[in-house]
C-alpha cells in the first residue's frame, strides 16, 4: 500500500502537458506564447523495477529457484520535450538524371531539456523485512552493505527516491553526473479517419507503430536531409544550432541543458487527415517479456526476450487533400488524446 501511494505521488509529480509562455532559444529570437508546446517528463515508480526470471538458466536447470523471479532495478530519467507544430517546405532535390525535383518536406522543430531529475527504487532501510549485512576488512573499515529481502512480503521494502543532479559538479574524470544522451527516432504514421488503433511491429523501421504498413497507413521515418535542414534552419532561426537524427546521438546533454533539433519527413501523402508522431529516445524506461516458450538451454541471454521501450505518442489532425499540401497540421484531434506515453 505504501509503495502504491508513493508511486501515485511520483506519477503526478512528473506528469503534465504545458503550453509554454514566451521562450528564448539559446542565442535565438524570442518566441511568443503558445509557439512551443511542452510535454513535461513523465516517470512512474513502476518503471524503476521489474520482476523477471532468467529464461536460459531456468531452461538449463529447473532446480535453480533463485532464477525463477529476480528483482531488477533501474534509475530512470526522462527528457522534457518541446515542439512546434508540423510544417511543410518545398525543397529541390537532385535526381540521378542530374535535374532538380521539387518535393514537399514535412518537418518539426523541437527541443529536449535534461531536467536532471532521476527516479530510483531504493531499499527502505526502516523496513522490517530488510536485513542489513555489513562487511569489514582486516583494518575494521566498512566495505559493503547487503539487503536480504523476503520475496514473499515486499510491502514497505522498496520506496521511490528522487535524485536531482541539477547542481552536480564534474567528477574526477570531468564527467557531470546526470548527463544523458538522446538517440532520437521520430516516426510519422498516417491513418484514415475511422481506422482503429492497433499496435503492430514495423519490421522496416524496427519499432512498434499503431498501424500496419499499407498504402492506406504509410509509415515515414525521420530522414537526414541536409538540403532541407539548411533551409529550415534559415527560416526558423539562423542563430540556433539545430541537431538532427544523425548528430544528436553523439551529444552529451548535462543537467539543465537544452538542445534543439529538427525532424524531417519526405513524400508524406497530403491526403492523410490523421497522423501520429512517435518520439523514442526521450527516456531510458523499458519493459521486457520473457514469456516466450521453447527457449533452448543453450540460447543467448536475450534470445526469446521481447523489449518494449517507452515512447511519446503525439496525435495530429491535417485537413488536407492531394492539391493542398500546405494545409496546417493541428496538434490533437477532437475525441482523441492529444498525446500519451506508450510502451512499444
Amino acid at each position: 500500500m505504501k509503495n502504491a501511494i508513493f508511486g501515485l505521488m511520483a506519477t503526478l509529480l512528473f506528469a503534465g502537458l504545458h503550453i509554454s509562455p514566451a521562450l528564448c532559444a539559446d542565442g535565438g529570437r524570442q518566441l511568443g506564447p503558445g509557439v512551443m508546446t511542452t510535454i513535461r517528463p513523465f516517470i512512474n515508480y513502476s518503471e524503476t523495477y521489474q520482476w523477471s526470471p532468467i529464461p536460459t538458466i531456468v531452461a538449463a536447470d529447473g532446480s535453480y529457484d533463485w532464477a525463477q523471479s529476480l528483482y531488477f532495478t533501474k534509475s530512470i530519467w526522462c527528457l522534457e520535450f518541446s515542439f512546434k507544430p508540423i510544417r511543410t517546405i518545398k525543397v529541390d532535390f537532385p535526381t540521378e538524371e542530374g535535374v532538380l525535383q521539387t518535393k514537399d518536406v514535412c518537418y518539426m522543430v523541437y527541443s529536449v531539456t535534461n531536467t536532471g531529475d532521476f527516479l530510483e527504487s531504493q531499499v527502505d532501510e526502516e523496513a522490517s523485512n530488510a536485513v542489513h549485512v555489513m562487511g569489514h576488512d582486516e583494518n575494521g573499515q566498512y566495505t559493503a552493505k547487503e539487503y536480504r529481502i523476503k520475496t514473499d512480503n515486499l510491502d514497505g521494502t522498496y520506496k521511490p527516491s528522487m535524485v536531482s543532479y541539477i547542481d552536480a559538479k564534474p567528477d574526477k574524470d570531468g564527467k557531470i553526473p546526470g548527463t544523458v544522451r538522446f538517440v532520437p527516432r521520430l516516426v510519422l504514421v498516417g491513418r484514415g479517419v475511422n481506422d482503429p488503433v492497433v499496435y503492430e511491429k514495423n519490421e522496416d523501421s524496427g519499432m512498434f507503430v499503431s498501424q500496419p504498413i499499407s498504402e492506406e497507413n504509410p509509415v515515414y521515418p525521420d530522414q537526414f536531409l541536409p538540403l532541407a535542414l539548411v533551409q529550415i534552419a534559415a527560416i526558423e532561426d539562423p542563430a540556433i544550432k539545430f541537431e538532427n537524427c544523425v548528430t544528436f546521438p553523439a551529444l552529451d546533454i548535462p543537467p539543465g541543458k537544452t538542445v534543439w533539433g529538427i525532424a524531417t519527413w519526405v513524400d508524406v501523402d497530403p491526403r492523410i487527415d490523421n497522423l501520429t508522431v512517435y518520439v523514442s529516445g526521450l527516456t531510458n524506461a523499458l519493459r521486457w517479456d520473457d514469456s516466450e516458450e521453447g527457449v533452448p538451454a543453450d540460447a543467448g541471454p536475450m534470445e526469446g526476450r521481447k523489449i518494449f521501450r517507452k515512447v511519446l505518442k503525439l496525435n495530429f489532425f491535417h485537413p488536407g487533400d492531394s492539391k493542398n499540401s500546405d494545409a496546417p497540421y493541428y496538434f490533437g484531434k477532437p475525441g482523441e488524446e492529444r498525446y500519451e506515453w506508450v510502451f512499444m
